[in-house]
């Protein structure tokens, strides 16, 4: 097999392995009445308590107008709320509710039994090579675009 055709081969493999990951999470967040990139963010500002709309996108690495989009519905749904950020009253910080905490918890659940599903029959040895591959991956990609990561 040609080297690209290879490539070809394994990249889409690997773009059917996230599709259905993705398909697998959304069954996941059924009940909770979350979108997967809804959950993302949440999830994000779980492990980033109180950050900027800006640092949220950044961190996502989405766009500020699609992160606007998804807080809107967020925080007319009660999942997160907006407070003055204590170092420039001009700007807010996006904080989670008690309601966000709570469908973390439930979703926390479930989303680790898809994982431990979709890794099942592998090595601790093998998961650690399949990381360094990815990492690797990632690395390459970040050298097409100077300052990106």
């Amino acid at each position: 097999m040609e080297n690209n055709d290879c490539y070809s081969s394994i990249l889409f493999r690997l773009l059917s392995v996230i599709r259905c990951h993705k398909r697998m999470v959304d069954i996941s967040l059924g009940p909770s009445g979350l979108h997967h990139s809804q959950h993302r963010l949440l999830r994000y500002l779980a492990d980033h308590p109180a950050l900027s709309q800006t640092r949220l996108a950044e961190g996502l690495e989405v766009s500020p107008a699609n992160v606007a989009v998804t807080l809107k519905k967020l925080e007319k749904d009660g999942y997160i709320a907006k407070t003055a950020d204590a170092r420039d009253s001009r700007n807010n910080c996006i904080v989670l509710t008690e309601q966000a905490a709570d469908v973390l918890q439930q979703t926390k659940n479930r989303f680790d039994a898809v994982n431990r599903q979709m890794f099942s029959g592998f090595t601790e040895e093998e998961l650690l090579l399949l990381s360094s591959f990815l990492d690797r991956i990632y690395g390459n990609l970040n050298q097409l675009a100077p300052g990106q990561e």
